[in-house]
């Protein structure tokens, strides 16, 4: 007799698959409404970091200096700024000019005008990293055992979903930071290799070509610190091109820019130096235990201050080793990319295979990212950049679920789902952690900065898997 029975219900796989998809749409009502409440809505309100570039755009609309602190403050407070006392520790101007420039047209309006449209332009950034996540995420090849039936849609909802419960990006945009907008400007010309077509693709002179390196070059201008890494690996892949132009249009935003701040205030190098100089000397970016704020820092030299405690060895070098170590990362990482550049021959055994089966380029930037949150001051906000290395992790364990290493990445990248270290810290005020546990050196040097620590590991991780000879097993 035969059975009634839908056979596509009858399969053994499709109960589970209906619970992935019913996980997924939960992750994603979850992600949605945290990233609501901790970030747009606190960005409404607050938006603190962004009183001061709001400031210095301001200011540099009406042609004056941005970097005098009594006359910038005075004007923010004319424009109805709030959120900010007088306090030059707490109100510093520290950006170069080109950032203020391409703030200007926000500094045209009422400080609530331009704090609503920059968490607008957060949002807008956020979708965009969103989509691009979705439109570059793994898929089934045509070989595939169920290549017949239709893609699952519940993982792109799923990294959507997790993507907008992310800590880092909740604290960003509840800032007003300046950490998504340039990530969704960088993220086209970062994107994984698209085959190998793509280098007939981006000519020199391509409308194309021209506007990927301007969307790069404006990202850099507005905060230099998450870009010049990628930038300069970029010159070591078939996309060089794109990396020169982007060169090309900084450089024409900086000297517009300084030509313009230049014609109101000619001593404004002077004060911006002034700025930098006080910040540094009140204690807010230094890297020692004496600073009480270094739990929210995730680069390397905090953490090795806490390692040593400040007390042992020659601690007043360890930035400097931190940056010569990150050097010689760097250069090694520009030696592979140019060693394994694919050449146009259709060989299937030309190194062009290690580009396309194993993400190679993604793989390199996303290496570039660690290298970038781990040498210079970055605080949590600015994690937003892990999308680029939880990309290749997507797609790597989507052809070989047992690859170790990728396992290893997505645990020091989980890390960054919740704000650790501010919960540490809350927790130890509230004596709800044993005195002796935040005094010990296990507490200092491991478990409150466990960030730094999670990054180092990825770091580490991406080296080894971007130094492989032999190209990566698939499935």
């Amino acid at each position: 007799m035969a059975s009634n029975q839908d056979p596509q219900t009858d399969r053994p796989s499709a109960r589970p698959r209906r619970g992935w998809m019913a996980l997924s749409i939960v992750v994603l009502i979850i992600g949605a409404g945290m990233f609501t409440t901790r970030g747009v809505m606190r960005g409404l309100e607050g938006s603190w970091d962004f009183t001061m570039l709001y400031a210095g755009a301001l200011r540099l609309v009406e042609g004056q200096d941005p970097y005098l602190f009594e006359e910038t403050y005075d004007a923010f407070r004319e424009a109805g700024g709030t959120g900010r006392e007088r306090d030059p520790v707490k109100f510093n101007l520290l950006y170069p000019p080109f950032t203020y420039a391409l703030l200007s047209p926000l500094g045209m309006l009422q400080w609530s005008a331009a704090k609503t449209i920059w968490v607008g332009c957060n949002l807008l950034a956020t979708a965009a990293v969103a989509v691009w996540l979705v439109r570059h995420r793994p898929r089934r090849g045509a070989d595939a055992e169920d290549s017949a039936s239709p893609e699952p849609w519940w993982p792109a909802v799923m990294a959507v979903g997790l993507w907008l419960a992310c800590s880092a990006l909740h604290t960003s945009v509840a800032f007003g930071q300046l950490s998504v907008v340039p990530l969704a400007l960088m993220l086209p010309v970062l994107a994984p290799w698209r085959g190998r077509g793509e280098l007939g693709q981006w000519p020199w002179m391509s409308l194309k070509t021209a506007g990927l390196g301007l969307m790069l070059a404006v990202g850099g201008a507005i905060k230099p610190q998450l870009v010049v890494v990628l930038a300069m690996l970029l010159l070591a892949t078939p996309r060089w091109r794109v990396a020169l132009w982007s060169l090309g249009w900084a450089i024409g935003i900086a000297v517009v820019s300084m030509v313009w701040i230049q014609t109101g205030s000619p001593d404004w190098l002077q004060h911006w130096r002034d700025q930098l100089t006080f910040f540094t000397q009140s204690g807010q970016a230094l890297p020692t235990t004496e600073n009480p704020l270094t739990y929210q820092m995730i680069n390397l030299e905090p953490w090795l201050h806490r390692l040593w405690l400040d007390g042992a060895g020659p601690i007043h070098v360890l930035g400097k080793v931190v940056l010569l170590a990150a050097a010689v990362c760097g250069a090694a990482c520009v030696w592979k990319l140019s060693s394994t550049a694919p050449q146009k021959t259709r060989d299937s055994s030309s190194s062009k295979n290690r580009w396309e089966t194993d993400d190679f380029l993604l793989l390199a930037l996303s290496l570039g990212v660690a290298l970038t949150l781990l040498v210079d001051y970055h605080r949590t906000y600015d994690a937003v950049l892990l999308v680029l290395p939880a990309l290749w992790v997507w797609r790597r364990l989507a052809v070989c679920r047992k690859d170790l290493w990728a396992w290893v990445m997505v645990v020091c990248m989980a890390t960054f789902m919740v704000p650790g270290p501010s919960m540490l810290v809350t927790f130890a005020r509230k004596g709800m952690i044993p005195t002796g546990l935040t005094e010990s050196w296990l507490w200092q040097a491991w478990l409150l900065p466990h960030h730094n620590v999670a990054l180092l590991v990825l770091a580490v991780a991406l080296g080894v898997r971007l130094f492989r000879r032999t190209p990566l097993p698939r499935g």
